[in-house]
């Protein structure tokens, strides 16, 4: 049975290696992302997760889905993450 697979986040990283795997399975495979890939057998769409508006575009051109993936995310360089004053949730160096 052929599924219908939304990735969203499928421009690099885990998400085009997961968009590229169904696609070899031969699922339909939707690949969503701000910088929408060229694979085969698979349809890119452009979707920005932070905008509503892209999101409902996404969800009326692909209709029911099987199975979702979301990979999306974001890089911001030199961000640190708060530390945690239990010390069994991060044992970080200072």
């Amino acid at each position: 049975m052929t599924r219908t697979v939304v990735v969203v986040g499928a421009s690099s990283g885990i998400g085009l290696a997961t968009a590229r795997m169904f696609a070899e399975q031969g699922d339909t495979v939707h690949a969503a992302a701000r910088r929408p890939v060229s694979l085969d057998g698979v349809r890119a769409h452009a979707c920005d997760v932070t905008d509503r508006d892209s999101v409902a575009a996404l969800a009326d051109a692909v209709g029911d889905v099987d199975v979702l993936v979301v990979a999306a995310g974001t890089n911001i360089p030199r961000r640190r993450l708060p530390r945690r004053s239990d010390p069994r949730l991060c044992r970080c160096p200072p």
